[in-house]
């Protein structure tokens, strides 16, 4: 959203302002208004290494039995053949049927009021922190949520190690 709304590609351009876009915006020194800027003042405001850096992010990462996403996966669709549209935007049909991938899918954009743990190999990972709950991490390595609530600085850590265990 954020490249095609500073006229560099990507798609939902219109939905970039709308959610988070204006705050964005702010940070890099655009005065906040109503409206959203021309593609051209929005461009200037972005570093060149800024925009290399938005270009260059992946759509997944697969590593040690996980498959990281932001919205889900396509059942029954392969990881490297999934559709841009699906990995960014699907919702009922990842989250309702089995996927049948072999990595457990570690995702976001539906959100939960705590970490979700799919009995399908499913691991949820936004709580709400946009909409006044938490902002919420993974150590799989450790087995550890790491989680703060909005508006704070202190973050709680708990074991999730044996809710990890039963996804594999």
């Amino acid at each position: 959203m954020f490249l095609d709304f500073i006229g560099e590609g990507g798609a939902n351009k219109q939905a970039f302002f709308h959610n988070g876009g204006a705050q964005t915006l702010v940070s890099y020194g655009w005065g906040e208004s109503d409206r959203a800027p021309s593609a051209d003042v929005a461009h200037a405001l972005v570093p060149e290494r800024h925009r290399e850096f938005f270009r260059r992010l992946v759509l997944f990462h697969a590593a040690e039995g996980f498959a990281f996403v932001h919205a889900g996966v396509r059942p029954g669709v392969p990881l490297v053949e999934q559709s841009r549209e699906d990995l960014l935007w699907i919702d009922e049909e990842f989250l309702l049927v089995d996927h049948r991938l072999d990595e457990t899918v570690v995702f976001g954009h539906t959100s939960y009021r705590d970490a979700w743990f799919g009995g399908e190999r499913r691991i949820g990972l936004d709580t709400g922190c946009v909409y006044g709950g938490r902002l919420s991490c993974i150590d799989l390595t450790e087995g550890l949520l790491y989680q703060v609530r909005r508006g704070q600085k202190t973050a709680t850590k708990r074991s999730v190690a044996s809710e990890i265990d039963l996804l594999r």
